[in-house]
């Protein structure tokens, strides 16, 4: 009994080892310029308690109040546009996604954020 104890233990372990060790796991720079990182509000109608929260391996929606939903980033992706150009984040939950949320970034007036779904609706960067 004791035996199979010790061996499960060994097994847990050489596997959060390979896990911690092995570049698939560690937490690393998905691609997200710098310029798309940091606290993003809006001042429209409809989003004015609302954040976005854009970090190197994360993204968090501020959805109103004190309530937020995060999401782990798998990649950016930056496209040439006649719009200027297009990001596209792509993220997952822990039970829903992934998805892919196309947004622009315009760089006037010290950054602006507008997803391509929703271009009347501005971010501006809060932090």
């Amino acid at each position: 009994m004791m035996h199979k104890q010790w061996m499960r233990a060994a097994v847990v372990l050489g596997v959060a080892i390979a896990c911690v060790t092995s570049p698939g796991c560690r937490r690393h720079d998905r691609g997200v310029p710098a310029v798309l990182l940091g606290v993003w509000t809006s001042s429209s109608p409809g989003y004015s308690d609302r954040y976005i929260d854009i970090r190197p391996d994360m993204i968090i929606f501020g959805t109103g109040g004190t309530r937020s939903q995060g999401y782990r980033i798998l990649g950016c992706e930056r496209r040439e546009t006649p719009d200027g150009p297009l990001y596209i984040l792509e993220f997952k939950g822990v039970s829903a996604g992934p998805y892919r949320r196309p947004l622009y970034y315009i760089s006037e007036g010290g950054g602006r954020l507008k997803f391509k779904n929703q271009p009347a609706v501005t971010w501006v960067r809060s932090s």
